[in-house]
């Protein structure tokens, strides 16, 4: 089969129709698919420039993401510490609280009587006081020095209560301040206590001439202290029979200091050495202990009057005394030693405990064993014993503000365990900048940009709030510089969170602004304009139809030219 022949003019419209077709698919693919680049075909230069603008803008997208996980981690964080800054400054209070407390509770270590004495004009009417009875007072203030040692108030014929109150606020007299004070309450009871943080012993003798036990007593009664006068060896021996003084202890708080105890001259004690071979004066010429100790010898300690606990005193060390009490009153005392001062300390942790009884217990008659620790005042406890198995207990009353300072110092130590519970939690997808841990975040592609928070640890002991020590003015004072630091600290923490928080937030708005570039610019390299599509369209369809009529017309003359040949 031979070729067909084509004019020249039938082939250049062909040509032309085949162009203008392929041109109007193109054209109807821009239209279709909104770009006027789709392929590297069409552009290699534009494809591959708008290829890079839209892979770095979706980097960031993913980048912005990450972003949005930090801010929400550091929102996290800033909310948890509002709640921990609000717990920090209500252990602030409470601690505010007990100073309150302590500082009320250290003008008075007090007692009061339960007899209405008001109007009694001679008190050696009522039973059991007599012109020979005396009240003996011993004071120490609030760093345990004895400014008042064992200072005698007899009662004479004739004596009121006005003239009994007046004798023992005479004791200030000689001194740079008042220390004792005593009057008739509202209700006609005779009160006494002692001043800015003293503590004061109170022993009565119901006849000087011939002292007993039930005379003593019963003075105690009369004045209205039976209830809390306790009885206390005094180691005087008449007629083979033991006698006791009775006596009132108080203490302004919660807490009771030993006197300092030495090892040697000038050596003060340290925890482990024994209790039997150390000393009460830096000369070590008075012990501690003095008598022959035996195996049966004993420390006795209780509260409340109950029952009491015993520790034999052979080969007992201060540390092992401590760890006894510990033990056995937990809850309600808690001891301590400290190494810097030599000094034993006995408090309460209940308010339920309004007294704290110790003592020594001696096996035997004939030891004259004697303990002088001085908790409440520095008198000796001594159980120097006529008969087997005399004990000897001395008990110091708390102040007034005891059983509040226990109550408070169990609140703000509550305080402290929600402050590391709430710390606990405060952690997002794995990071808790509470408990120390560091967040980056980054800001470009490349990660060549990046900001990293660094935690910190606010649990109570990442913020250095110690358990409470409410029992005197130096633990109370501490608990306070500590919330103090403990809210700077926070402050100065939640600001570091809060710039970071802030730096984010721009970069991220930043960043969201750079993708929308990225995108505009890769758009204008790739995009097609609907209007310039679709006039291009038009103008090819235009194209295609005259490109047809003149392939039309071609045919029709080369038709008339074969009529010719027929």
């Amino acid at each position: 089969m031979s070729d067909t022949v084509i004019s020249a003019s039938m082939r250049a419209n062909l040509l032309s129709l085949q162009r203008t077709t392929s041109q109007m698919d193109k054209t109807q693919i821009n239209l279709s698919t909104g770009k006027k680049v789709n392929s590297a075909v069409d552009d290699p230069v534009s494809f591959f420039t708008a290829k890079s603008l839209t892979n770095r803008a979706s980097d960031l997208n993913k980048l912005l993401d990450a972003m949005g996980q930090s801010m929400s981690s550091l929102k996290q964080a800033s909310t948890g510490l509002e709640s921990v800054t609000k717990l920090v400054e209500q252990a602030t209070a409470i601690a505010g609280q007990a100073r309150d407390a302590l500082a009320a509770g250290t003008q008075e270590a007090k007692v009061a009587g339960t007899v209405n004495l008001k109007g009694i004009e001679d008190l050696t009417s009522r039973s059991g006081v007599s012109a020979t009875s005396r009240l003996t007072f011993t004071v120490n203030d609030k760093d345990g020095n004895v400014v008042l040692n064992a200072q005698n108030i007899d009662i004479a014929a004739n004596d009121s209560t006005d003239q009994l109150v007046g004798k023992i606020n005479d004791l200030n007299q000689g001194l740079a301040d008042p220390v004792i004070e005593a009057k008739v309450n509202d209700a006609g009871k005779l009160e006494i206590k002692a001043l800015d943080g003293a503590s004061f012993a109170l022993k009565f003798t119901g006849d000087t001439a011939t002292p007993s036990t039930a005379e003593d007593l019963a003075l105690a009664q009369a004045l209205g202290f039976g209830d809390t006068a306790q009885k206390v060896a005094d180691g005087t021996l008449t007629a083979g029979v033991q006698n006791y003084a009775v006596q009132v202890t108080a203490s302004a708080t919660a807490s009771l200091n030993s006197l300092a105890l030495y090892s040697g001259v000038n050596t003060l004690a340290q925890a482990s050495d024994t209790l039997s071979s150390l000393f009460n004066e830096p000369t070590a010429t008075t012990r501690l202990v003095s008598g022959t100790v035996d195996a049966g010898d004993q420390f006795v300690v209780g509260f409340n009057g109950g029952s009491q606990k015993s520790y034999s005193i052979s080969g007992l060390s201060i540390q092992g005394l401590v760890d006894k009490i510990n033990s056995d009153f937990t809850g309600k005392l808690a001891a301590s030693f400290d190494g810097s001062t030599g000094k034993i300390n006995i408090r309460s942790t209940d308010a339920v405990v309004k007294t704290v009884e110790f003592g020594v217990h001696d096996e035997t008659t004939t030891d004259g064993l004697a303990a002088r620790f001085g908790f409440g005042v520095a008198s000796a406890v001594t159980a120097t014993a006529a008969t087997a198995d005399a004990t000897s207990i001395e008990s110091i009353q708390l102040g007034s503000a005891a059983a509040d300072l226990a109550t408070y110092e169990a609140d703000y130590n509550k305080i402290r365990d929600q402050i590391d519970s709430l710390v606990k939690d405060a952690g997002y997808r794995g990071t808790n900048l509470l408990n120390g841990d560091t967040l980056t975040t980054v800001f470009n592609e490349d990660r060549s940009t990046s900001i990293a928070t660094k935690g910190q640890v606010v649990t109570s002991a990442g913020l250095g709030l110690d358990k409470a020590n409410f029992g005197n003015a130096v633990g109370v004072d501490a608990s306070l510089e500590q919330v103090r630091t403990a809210v700077n600290s926070l402050r100065s923490f939640a600001s570091s969170v809060a710039n970071d928080l802030n730096v984010i937030q721009t970069r991220e708005d930043y960043t969201k602004e750079t993708v929308n570039t990225l995108q505009e610019g890769a758009d204008k390299l790739t995009v097609a304009d609907p209007n310039e599509e679709g006039a291009t369209m038009m103008a090819l369809q235009t194209r295609q139809q005259l490109a047809v009529s003149a392939l039309s017309l071609a045919s029709q003359a080369q038709q008339s030219v074969l009529s010719l040949l027929r």
